[in-house]
């Protein structure tokens, strides 16, 4: 075990709901360490998003120790308990060895250990692979600091044996890449390249989980270029060289993985030829996202290539279709997909006039309801949307004041072919 104490500072002002989950393991006699990602990030200055706890209790001591706190024992047969402090969940793990890994992904068996040492060497790359205790101090056995210290995306150990283990290793050294604005090591790239095909194995929704990740990380236009062969794995129906042209703009457009991803997609349609919405909802459903996802996406990836609204009423049709915050993401994107600002910045002006009075462009802002429309004109059935629809049509173009004086009286006209 390689121990030392860095600067004291790093480690300071721990979270108080951390604190009785370390003092009552070491008052047992147990050793704890804070360990992983929350290790890394204080070495970096940077406030982790969530701490987890190893020891050398086993499962059965952790459940005895924390016998007076809520826990949770869903993870308790590979070593992991969940104890409740102060409202917030702390992940305490026993000190473990992996098994054989018969599927690319999880291990057969685990064993417990009482070597921090072992149990770290388990782990993915070098700056994930180190462990903090306040007694005894930073166990960093495969140079994590220095790695941090270089920038580097490292295994521990072989770069081969990680990614058999694990194939989601592959993408997860790409997003910290990106995330943390690293380089990667050269055998570890190297089994990257070689190994790509691993990912298929992997289930989508952990893939667009790291994807997402990735496309929004400060380094994610180097990594789309120098892994364009395997990003094209995970993003399906993708070419390397749609992912690579992208990379060449993508930090230009604002730091959303959905309108990232559109951006690939709709290259990768100009390029082969498909319909840009059909193909964006094509690739999104392949990756398991949201629904909403696949509907932003699809949406993004088709208005890329139509110039922004100049007429009031499309200003609002649109408004009625994006949210304010995607109505700016879609003229940045068209600033870096035209490569002109000035159709952008023409109609973000008109945009902020009309919102500013903030009309109505859904059917949810009429005055008017389906019971309504019911009543007065007598439909029903498909027909009461048909007619919502064109009252709004009506509001919109401003033939209509939205008013429920002005919406009944208009469905003394309603058009025979609507009802």
């Amino acid at each position: 075990m390689i121990l030392s104490f860095p600067n004291k500072k790093m480690f300071k002002n721990i979270p108080e709901y951390i604190i009785p989950v370390l003092d009552e393991l070491e008052g047992a006699g147990y050793e704890a360490y804070l360990v992983g990602g929350c290790v890394r990030d204080r070495a970096r200055g940077v406030v982790p998003n969530d701490y987890d706890v190893t020891t050398n209790a086993k499962p059965h001591e952790m459940q005895s120790v924390f016998s007076s706190y809520r826990v949770i024992e869903t993870g308790l047969k590979h070593g992991t308990l969940t104890v409740v402090s102060s409202g917030e969940c702390v992940e305490v793990t026993t000190y473990r060895i992996d098994g054989k890994y018969a599927d690319n992904r999880h291990p057969t068996s685990v064993s417990f250990t009482d070597d921090v040492t072992l149990d770290l060497s388990r782990r993915d790359f070098t700056v994930n692979a180190m462990a903090y205790s306040r007694k005894l101090g930073l166990c960093d056995p495969f140079g994590g600091m220095d790695d941090l210290g270089r920038k580097m995306i490292v295994c521990v150990g072989s770069p081969t044996e990680r990614f058999s283990e694990d194939g989601l290793r592959i993408l997860r050294a790409l997003r910290f890449a990106s995330v943390l604005e690293f380089a990667i090591d050269g055998e570890t790239a190297d089994a990257i390249h070689a190994m790509k095909d691993l990912l298929r194995g992997i289930s989508k929704e952990r893939i667009y989980t790291e994807l997402g990740k990735l496309l929004c990380g400060g380094y994610a236009s180097r990594i789309m270029s120098e892994y364009a062969d395997v990003l094209s794995v995970c993003i399906e129906g993708v070419s390397p060289e749609a992912i690579e042209k992208t990379s060449r703009v993508v930090a230009s457009l604002e730091a959303d993985a959905v309108l990232r991803l559109a951006y690939i997609c709709r290259l990768s349609a100009d390029m082969d030829g498909d319909t840009p919405a059909q193909h964006a909802a094509a690739v999104c459903k392949k990756l398991k996202t949201s629904s909403a996802d696949v509907k932003r996406a699809s949406l993004f990836a088709s208005l890329m290539g139509e110039m922004l609204p100049v007429e009031k009423k499309d200003i609002k049709y649109l408004m009625g279709k994006l949210t304010a915050e995607d109505i700016r993401s879609y003229a940045a994107v068209r600033t870096v997909f035209t490569e002109d600002g000035a159709e952008s910045e023409r109609f973000i002006g008109e945009y902020e006039k009309i919102a500013a009075a903030d009309p109505c462009v859904k059917v949810s802002g009429l005055a008017v309801g389906g019971a309504d429309v019911m009543e007065k004109a007598g439909v029903k059935g498909q027909a009461v949307g048909r007619t919502l629809a064109w009252l709004l049509d009506g509001v919109i173009c401003e033939r209509l004041e939205n008013t429920r004086e002005a919406l009944l009286a208009a469905l003394d006209d309603l058009p025979e072919e609507l009802k």
